[in-house]
């Protein structure tokens, strides 16, 4: 984990629907402030992976930015 400073989730876990109370497994007693968890899942906004990093000093990022840049794209493609 000391070499490996950003986590990303990229599966449904977590997710509405998906098991809001599942989260991959890592080893979080070993993230600090110098990891970044960022959960591409977006539904709920604040994942258990993500409260899981925060617990322990890690920075985190949701899935809802990303989510909502991708609507935005989708409507200008399709409606220009």
């Amino acid at each position: 984990m000391r070499t490996h400073t950003l986590i990303i989730n990229c599966t449904p876990l977590g997710m509405v629907g998906h098991g809001i109370d599942q989260c991959p497994t890592i080893p979080y007693e070993q993230l600090n402030a110098s990891h970044l968890l960022y959960d591409i899942v977006y539904n709920p906004e604040n994942t258990l992976l993500l409260q899981k990093g925060a617990a322990q000093g890690a920075a985190t990022k949701s899935g809802y930015e990303m989510w909502y840049l991708q609507a935005l794209a989708s409507w200008e493609i399709w409606n220009k």
